[in-house]
């Protein structure tokens, strides 16, 4: 009895260790994916302020 309990313990803290993996590297390509597209959110900015700045001067 005792065997089998510590068995199935066993067996869902191996289930809860692979869930933790998947969640992990769910995590890392998230945050990736979130520095991404900031950095492309700052390329787009300073781009927008050198045109603006541009128009501004040929104005």
């Amino acid at each position: 009895m005792v065997a089998k309990g510590n068995a199935d313990l066993s067996a869902r803290r191996e289930a809860q260790a692979g869930a933790l993996e998947q969640t992990a590297s769910a995590m890392e390509q998230l945050t990736a994916a979130v520095r991404m597209s900031a950095d492309h959110a700052n390329q787009a900015s300073a781009t927008a302020v050198s045109r603006a700045l541009g128009a501004r001067g040929s104005a």
